[in-house]
């Protein structure tokens, strides 16, 4: 480039960035908002993002523009940030009650319970009749345990607006807690009587219906709140999940292909690769991810690529995809955590050890890191770092069952059989416990001298027709003699 040309082109630099700093704060604000303005009613909420937090560069204390932005979050599924503008955004707004409400129901969600009680005591100070407020004190009152204290405040929210149906809804689910059913069911249909065309009613009294064993009304209930709305997303995923957990797995695909196609969030295109992927359907699993291969969850998409390729023994392609991930983020925790988990299958025991402290040490609250860890552990029977790893988990994740297992079998091997026992017994609770741990329950059963403990966890298995469970368990002498003769 001529020096001529290069003085011209400085000078214009020069020239724009003067004018940027000399610019009103008050006008460039205004321009991004604008901006960020015409790109949400255009659907682009990406870039809105960027206008938005431009605008705020202007002026951190509008809290409008970050109104802006949490709604912004929200749309684009980012909870975490959609909660901290919200917050942010109901502190520069204290008069603001919706706001304030919206707040607070994010703080539910965290479970920051005693703050979202103190933004609804906020507001009804103001005005003690602001339904919203009254139903946010009642929830957040019931994650307090103050479960008495809840349901007299939703039944203030009731009588303050008895054509409200969500407050039905809640009512409800209060009296749920509390053991009385009856009344719950009774809220729950007064709910939908009082709105008929009201989804969020019909999927509640939905969900009560399921978790009470009625699964036919669950499902004709959920039949009507999609009849209403065919779009609704929360219907879709409600109705593919009862599906999938009542083993009716091809009638699950309609609603989730229906929600990938409906929705922009790149999450529902994720559950339906994962529904492929899970039904054997690897080829349509990967068309899915390839989608998604550009987007913000390209990330996921790719993992979940890489761990189909390596379960399709294209172990080669598979390890090149997670390298390359590493490559732009070395302390990936699921990268790292897939490398370990394929290291263990492999029986290569020391790099199994080094991903999986890796994975632990890029994301400490990851269960699944620590199970995997775990697991390397027991495998080179290193059995006190084995109990550290997989308690770790249960503290991480209280629900989970796999763990407990492990425990069990660890405690087994060390000779350890009465400790063994109540993890066995741990991993055996829940609707359709596996076949290894009901086994494992009887040997550890058996290995105390339990024998009608043991005889009742074997009536599991035997009333399942697991033989080959047995066979392989080494059990089927004692199965063969079970229920034993009783002498008169």
């Amino acid at each position: 480039m001529p020096a001529m040309n290069r003085i011209r082109l400085g000078v214009a630099v020069l020239t724009a960035a003067v004018a940027a700093a000399c610019a009103d704060p008050a006008t460039v604000k205004a321009r991004h908002v604008a901006s960020g303005d015409r790109y949400v009613a255009s659907g682009a909420d990406t870039e809105a993002i960027i206008e938005y937090r431009n605008a705020l560069q202007q002026d951190p204390r509008d809290g409008h523009v970050r109104r802006r932005l949490a709604d912004a979050f929200e749309r684009t599924s980012q909870p975490e940030k959609a909660m901290r503008e919200y917050l942010r955004a109901a502190d520069l707004l204290p008069g603001d009650a919706a706001l304030q409400v919206k707040a607070g129901q994010y703080l539910l969600l965290a479970r920051q319970f005693a703050d979202a009680r103190s933004r609804a005591e906020k507001v009804l100070a103001r005005d003690p009749r602001q339904v919203d407020a009254q139903v946010l004190l009642a929830n957040a009152l019931a994650g307090l345990q103050q479960l008495s204290q809840a349901v007299q405040q939703i039944e203030t929210a009731v009588a303050t607006d008895p054509s409200r149906a969500a407050s039905y809804t809640n009512l409800a689910s209060l009296k749920l807690a509390t053991g009385d059913r009856r009344a719950a069911e009774a809220a729950f249909l007064k709910a939908v009587e009082i709105d008929s065309r009201s989804v969020p009613a019909r999927l509640a009294l939905a969900n009560f219906y399921w978790s009470d064993g009625r699964s036919d009304e669950a499902e004709e209930t959920l039949k009507a709140a999609l009849r209403l709305d065919r779009d609704h997303d929360l219907t879709q995923r409600a109705l593919a999940m009862f599906y999938l957990s009542a083993g009716r797995a091809a009638e699950a695909e309609a609603p989730l292909k229906a929600l990938a196609d409906n929705t922009k969030d790149p999450a529902a295109r994720l559950a339906l690769a994962d529904y492929y992927s899970g039904t054997g359907r690897t080829a349509e699993a990967l068309r899915v991810l390839e989608s998604l291969r550009e987007g913000p969850q390209a990330t996921e998409a790719r993992l979940r690529e890489a761990a189909i390729r390596y379960d399709s023994g294209e172990r080669e392609v598979a390890a090149r995809e997670v390298e390359a991930l590493l490559g732009r983020d070395e302390q990936q925790p699921r990268a790292l955590l897939l490398q370990a988990r394929w290291a263990l299958s492999e029986g290569h025991l020391d790099r199994a050890a080094a991903k999986a402290r890796a994975a632990v040490a890029a994301d400490p609250r990851s269960a699944d890191a620590h199970s995997v860890l775990g697991a390397v552990h027991g495998a080179r029977r290193e059995y006190e770092e084995a109990v550290a790893a997989f308690s770790e988990v249960l503290r991480l994740r209280p629900s989970d069952t796999a763990a407990p297992l492990a425990l069990a079998k660890i405690h087994l091997a060390r000779g350890e059989a009465r400790s063994a026992v109540p993890f066995a017994q741990a991993a055996t609770r829940g609707d359709e416990p596996s076949d290894e741990a009901q086994i494992v329950l009887v040997q550890a059963l058996l290995k105390t001298r339990d024998v009608p403990g043991a005889e009742r966890a074997l009536q599991a298995v035997v009333a399942r027709d697991r033989a080959p469970a047995l066979v392989s368990a080494g059990l089927i002498a004692l199965a063969s003699t079970w229920p034993p003769r009783r002498t008169m």
